[in-house]
């Protein structure tokens, strides 16, 4: 709730101001889900799907990205879970290799 607050924020303008309301945001970066225990899964999904319905409009559909620094193979488990139901709702997912495997079940291209 306090996410989607602060991009309801993005839009309130002063209406003393003579200063054009701000363009709409052609992009939202979330980052560090796997960090944030109650940002994840179904929350996940339901906080970007928000985001984006609040964020888009007819001409204009906002680009979800998820930056995942730091997602390590300690847990495969728990990492997916943390995320693949959010997948439907992201558009640019920025991970490395490794992280990529930890994901997909692939053994770290680190371990001997």
């Amino acid at each position: 709730d306090e996410m989607l607050q602060q991009v309801d924020q993005y839009f309130v303008t002063d209406s003393m101001s003579s200063n054009p309301p701000p363009p709409p945001p052609r992009a939202f970066l979330f980052g560090y889900p796997h960090l944030m225990p109650k940002m994840q899964g179904d929350a996940l999904k339901t906080m970007l799907g928000n985001v984006r319905d609040k964020l888009s409009s007819d001409e204009n559909k906002v680009l979800i990205a998820v930056d995942l620094n730091g997602v390590d193979g300690s847990d495969t488990a728990v990492a997916k879970a943390a995320l693949i139901p959010a997948l439907s709702e992201i558009d640019v997912l920025h991970l490395n290799e490794d992280e990529a495997m930890v994901l997909s079940s692939s053994s770290s291209s680190t371990a001997s």
